[in-house]
């Protein structure tokens, strides 16, 4: 949707005076995220952030911070955060029967040498593990616990066993000696059938 000038002109005029995005869209018709982009890019995008500070400032000495977000149309806590780092801030009002938190002194931060660390060499060897072996290990093998064992794989020669696939859909394929006469299919049939 394109914006007149004048509709442009209006929405700057409105946020310079201290009308919230969400009011100016309510107001115009003109979605939220419109109004925000032209006054981003006219320069209205953030109201006179220092006097409005300013004016919280000497309002807070009369009001509390309750008084001057309604008054600003703000929300506590973004006054509060506006004004925490006045240098007036311990002559500000608050309710009746709360006090101000004290203020926290900021302590510097010594810097200091740490002892350097030492390093103890664990003498302590891997059970089942020769050191040896430990120096030579290469990637993906893995350090024995205390009364493990390694067992022999089993190799497929084939000069003494033939393969069989089930034609399963885990792929399975069995062994079978190479003096087995029966058929493959024969095979096949007798392992399912188990």
């Amino acid at each position: 949707m394109r914006v007149s000038c004048e509709h442009k002109e209006k929405i700057i005029e409105l946020r310079k005076s201290g009308v919230q995005f969400q009011e100016i869209s309510e107001q115009t018709g003109i979605s939220y995220n419109t109004i925000k982009s032209i006054c981003y890019r006219n320069g209205a995008y953030r109201q006179n952030v220092v006097s409005m500070k300013k004016q919280m400032e000497t309002d807070r000495l009369t009001m509390t911070s309750k008084e001057v977000a309604a008054k600003y149309n703000r929300t506590i806590r973004s006054v509060n955060q506006a004004t925490q780092d006045s240098p007036l801030k311990d002559k500000f009002k608050f309710p009746a029967g709360k006090k101000p938190k004290p203020t926290k002194v900021k302590k510097e931060k010594v810097i200091s040498e740490k002892p350097k660390r030492i390093l103890k060499k664990i003498d302590k060897q891997p059970a089942g593990v020769k050191e040896d072996l430990l120096q030579k290990m290469n990637k993906g093998e893995i350090k024995l616990l205390k009364g493990e064992t390694v067992f022999k794989t089993k190799v497929h020669d084939v000069t003494k066993q033939r393969q069989i696939s089930l034609r399963d859909p885990k792929n399975t394929v069995i062994f079978v000696k190479m003096s087995d006469t029966r058929s493959d299919e024969e095979i096949r049939n007798q392992f399912i059938n188990r």
